[in-house]
């Protein structure tokens, strides 16, 4: 027990979550990939897809499919995730791309407020990785969702990759809604 003015004390303050929540999943793609995507070693980018929900939440996980690249070898990659503006809410830790396969990569709650951009980084990776799928044919495919990012300027996926394009299988990002 503490007499007079102790000094290690720790005040906290905060609003306790409205409602009980709920966990919601987006998903863009129908489950099949028809092409894949990797940038070259030695380049800083990002390959991902926007996500235009009117939801607030917090992100807890994405899900990824990586196809086969011959060429592949154990490179770590991150996940990024960007507001509307293009500013930077959070990234995951660091995973290594499994192939032919979904794979769920943990997000460390990140909040958000409408419309996200879930975004595979390769930040300068030694050796190829596997490649990120592509929905090319999904109900989704035509609202150009798909998006790359070189660290200066965002370009839509259609402009230089196909004609019809949700990149990245990312699927799954759940979020809490009050």
């Amino acid at each position: 027990m503490s007499v007079g003015n102790p000094q290690n004390d720790i005040l906290l303050t905060w609003q306790p979550p409205m409602g009980s929540g709920v966990l919601l999943e987006y998903i863009l793609d129908d489950n099949s990939a028809e092409n894949g995507w990797s940038i070259n070693p030695g380049y800083d980018s990002w390959l991902g897809n926007e996500f235009p929900v009117t939801d607030q939440g917090v992100l807890k996980q994405a899900k990824l499919y990586f196809q086969t690249n011959p060429s592949g070898s154990t490179q770590e990659l991150t996940i990024d995730v960007f507001d509307n503006t293009h500013q930077w809410l959070g990234t995951s830790a660091s995973f290594i791309p499994v192939q032919d396969d979904w794979q769920s990569v943990d997000l460390p709650d990140i909040p958000f407020y409408g419309t996200i951009y879930a975004m595979v980084h390769w930040n300068m990776t030694a050796g190829n990785t596997h490649y990120l799928g592509s929905d090319e044919n999904g109900p989704n495919a035509a609202g150009n969702y798909g998006w790359y990012f070189d660290g200066a300027a965002w370009s839509h996926l259609v402009i230089w990759l196909c004609s019809q394009c949700v990149p990245g299988k990312v699927k799954g990002i759940g979020k809490w809604r009050s």
